[in-house]
This record gives structure tokens, sequence and C-alpha cells, in this order.
């Protein structure tokens, strides 16, 4: 197959997949031979290629229906701001190609993590050139520890996940025939967790074609999901589940280089990404039925205030409620509750006149005993932050994780280091009034 038939075949793809915007790696073409093309096959389309990437991304995009915007580009990567026709949001995508050593790719790795990306979905593309198991290569030599060590090192660090995939599971070959054939798995689209919100259906599609020794992949979302970014709620009823304490230790025990508090912040992190998939994939979406049941008791009250007298409105009315308060069981809602136990009553009575047993007592080292006490005094459905995990997850899990949550607050108080993730807190303003228009108009913050 020559130039022009791969060039044309590509074309094909584009079109009967209904492409508004993709990326051609390895295309080894200089300016005026994309412009040659361009003119004579792509009409309707316009393309970015810069001397960085010359002959290595090629990014196309149909101009009726998507706005690029290229933030920048690196030998190894382009970064869009893409905004596609009909779509209030504007949507982020880096597509790579990985140069072929491990010492080549450390610069395609801090490139990847120099980009931070907050409260924008974001879908990273491409050839990586780079394994992330050791079941991603069958034939030639085995895959080694080294060859994970950088890729995996990002990816923890990223907050991202794999997309879902379907099609062949490996991406590359050689094409060669009998025991040389080699198949790998060098091509990876990864998400961020706003993406998930975004376009919470999207899936990665793999295809092998005559014209590269690659898969081509489509990105698709099979269904458009809400464009507002909803905040992680950790649902206390997971904790019932057969499989949740596997699902966190698999995700809590996974080699991590940060340490003490920082150490905690990221696995929770992390772990915020395998808990959405778990309920998502194992027990499906507790929020939306919750909202549902919530909706169907407001109308069974509605319909009950009319017809006083209906028993059947009435019924209605306590089936509903049942209903909705099986959800709001299982720890959706919050609770305005306060922890009792976390201050000394007796020192609070005394104000400042304090003997000296007491100023003792508020002075003590202590250990890991109080700070369990102290976590176990706080309500299951309490919130300890912005990060959505509540009391309950940390009651479950004491066995297990106890020990590092305590190492790491007694860490604190040794060196005096904070994240700053730990350091900020969700504030919602009260109005006074059912059209508030001045900062005057709401209640003073306590």
């Amino acid at each position: 197959m020559n130039k022009r038939e791969k060039q044309l075949a590509i074309l094909n793809v584009l079109r009967i997949n209904k492409v508004g915007i993709g990326a051609l790696l390895e295309n080894k073409l200089k300016k005026e031979k994309i412009d040659d093309m361009m003119i004579k096959l792509f009409c309707g389309w316009d393309y970015y290629s810069s001397s960085n990437s010359e002959g290595r991304i090629l990014v196309l995009w149909w101009k009726s229906f998507t706005k690029v915007q290229v933030l920048f580009d690196q030998h190894q990567l382009v970064q869009c701001s893409i905004k596609i026709t009909g779509m209030p949001m504007e949507y982020l995508v880096t597509f790579v190609y990985g140069l072929n050593t491990l010492e080549e790719r450390l610069e395609l790795w801090r490139g990847l993590s120099s980009i931070h990306v907050i409260n924008r979905p974001w879908l990273i593309m491409g050839d990586f050139n780079a394994v992330f198991n050791f079941d991603e290569r069958v034939g030639g030599r085995t895959i080694s520890a080294a060859e994970l060590i950088d890729s995996n090192a990002w990816l923890t660090h990223s907050q991202l996940v794999s997309i879902k995939r379907i099609g062949s599971n490996f991406t590359w070959s050689n094409k060669q025939d009998g025991e040389d054939r080699i198949y790998s798995k060098i091509d990876h689209v990864f998400i961020n967790e706003d993406w998930i919100d975004a376009l919470p259906h999207s899936i990665a599609e793999f295809h092998w074609e005559a014209f590269s020794d690659h898969c081509y992949c489509l990105i698709k979302s099979l269904k458009m999901g809400s464009l507002v970014t909803k905040p992680f709620r950790f649902f206390n009823f997971w904790t019932t589940h057969r499989g949740f304490k596997e699902v966190v230790l698999d995700n809590w025990n996974k080699p991590l280089a940060a340490r003490g508090l920082l150490g905690v912040t990221t696995k929770i992190l992390r772990l915020k990404h395998v808990l959405k998939s778990f309920s998502r994939e194992e027990i499906g979406d507790v929020e939306q039925r919750y909202h549902q049941a919530k909706g169907d008791y407001q109308l069974a009250l509605t319909r009950a205030q009319v017809a006083p007298s209906d028993l059947a409105a009435q019924e209605a009315v306590k089936s509903a409620a049942i209903q909705y308060q099986d959800y709001a069981d299982r720890g959706y809602m919050g609770s305005s509750s306060s922890a009792n136990g976390s201050f000394n009553v007796q020192c609070m009575e005394f104000g400042t006149c304090l003997d000296i047993e007491l100023q003792l007592r508020l002075t003590r080292d202590f250990g890991k005993f109080d700070i369990k006490k102290a976590l176990l005094s706080i309500p299951s459905v309490k919130s300890l932050g912005p990060d959505g995990i509540g009391s309950e997850f940390y009651k479950t899990m004491w066995l297990d994780i106890g020990d590092s949550i305590s190492d790491a607050v007694l860490g604190f108080f040794r060196d005096g280091k904070i994240p700053e993730a730990l350091n900020e807190t969700a504030l919602a303003l009260v109005p006074k009034t059912d059209s508030p228009s001045r900062v005057v108009n709401y209640r003073p913050i306590a």
C-alpha cells in the first residue's frame, strides 16, 4: 500500500466513524506534503503540526464540527483544547507519541507530569511505546520490571484511569510469521475524573487495519452525561458489599513513593476513581435512585394533599416514604449532628481556671489509641473534608489501614507538614432572603 492509498484509507476511517478530531502518529510528512494532502483529500479539515512534533504527531479536525486550540507541544506530545459544536464545555486532549527507549521516554513522563488540569475533562491517548503491566506483550522478550517503573510512577501520580476498552487487546504487531510474531499493548487511553463525570459512557475501540502495524483507536461516548462536575460522595452501605474491602486494599497497597499525610492523601485521591467504578459496575447509580425516590415521595405528598380522604393516596405516601428513607439510610444524606467526645468536657467547664492535673491532661503526648478513639467518636454520616470520604470508611477499614493513618497523623506532629488538600474545607453560604443579590443577604459564616 503506497502513501496515497494509506491516506485514502485513513480518510475513509474518519468519514465512516464521523470523527471530529484525531491524530496521525509517525506520519513522516513534512509541511509541504501535509499541505498537498489536505488540499487534495481533506477538504473542510484543518491541521496542526509544528517543528517540535513534525513527522511524528499530526492533529486533524473537521472545521465545521470542532474548534481546536493547541495549548503547547513538545517532541512527544501535543496538548489541545477542544470545543465541539453544540456542547457548552471545552475538553482537553493530549496526543502522545513516545520515543523508543526508556531514557528517551523520561522526557515524555516529565512533560505529562507538568500538565495540571483542574475541573476540566481531560483525555490522554496515543502510542506511548510503553507498557504498564507484565501481560501486555506476547512473544519476543519478556517484560522486565524496569520497563514498568517510569510508566506506573507517572500513572500513579497523575490521578488518571484507563478508559473502558473494546476490540483488540493488543495494539501493535511486528507481523512476522510463526514464533517470531510479537503482539504488544503500547497504545493507551487515560481519562481524569472530570471526563468520567462529563462523559460517563466513553469507550475506546481498537481495530486493526491494513495500512498500519498498529490498531487505530476510536473514542466514543455512547450516551452524553451531565456536563456539571459532581463532587465525590462516599456511600456508607458500600462497606457492606462483599467486594468492598478487596477493592480498597488492592488499590491501597499499590506502591507509592509519597509518605506520611501526603501518601495517605494521594491514596485517597487514587481510591476515589476505583470506588466510582466499583459503584457503577457492582452496585449501580444509587445517587440517581435516591433522587428518583425523593421525587416520587414529593409527588405522592402532593397528590395526597389534593385528595386528603383518598386511602390509596395515603398508602402511596407511606410506600414512597419507605423507599426514600431506605436510600437515605444507605448513607446518601448528610447529617447536621456533631461529634461528641473530641473535647474534654470537664476542661471546657473549668474554662481558663485549670489546675495542674487538667493542664497536664491537655498537654500530654498521645498515641495511636487516642487517634483511633477520636476517629471513632465521629458520627458515621460525617464527611471529614471536601474529598467526600466519610468516617465510616475509616472505621470499616481501620484494622487494615489504621496503622498507616495513625503513623501519618503522628508524623505531622513531628515535622509540622500538612498537604494543601488536607487544609481545605467546603463552605455553604446560607441566604437570609429568597433572592440574595449581595453579600449582606447571606448569614455570617461562623
